[in-house]
């Protein structure tokens, strides 16, 4: 049987955190935490998140009570626009 769909791990990364993050909408999380719960290296994560802020899919605020959440609101959000964001278009 084929594959349906192939993605990088970014990708995969991406679309966990985006999930973490939705489901955490009355807090900030911060990129260690996302790791921890993605099992992904911190580093890898900060990147992942970093392409994730320059795209408005996630919002990032330093400090001590600073974090990550999801930029839109969740049911805004569509999956295949973070994939198409590491991937390339879809189709």
């Amino acid at each position: 049987m084929s594959t349906l769909v192939r993605i990088s791990e970014a990708t995969a990364l991406a679309l966990h955190a985006s999930v973490y993050l939705a489901s955490q909408p009355r807090r900030r999380v911060t990129v260690t935490e996302l790791a921890g719960a993605c099992r992904a290296s911190v580093d890898h994560m900060n990147k992942v998140c970093q392409r994730l802020t320059r795209a408005k899919i996630v919002t990032s605020r330093r400090g001590q009570r600073g974090g990550l959440s999801l930029g839109p609101p969740p049911e805004r959000l569509r999956l295949a626009r973070i994939y198409e964001l590491f991937e390339g278009r879809l189709g």
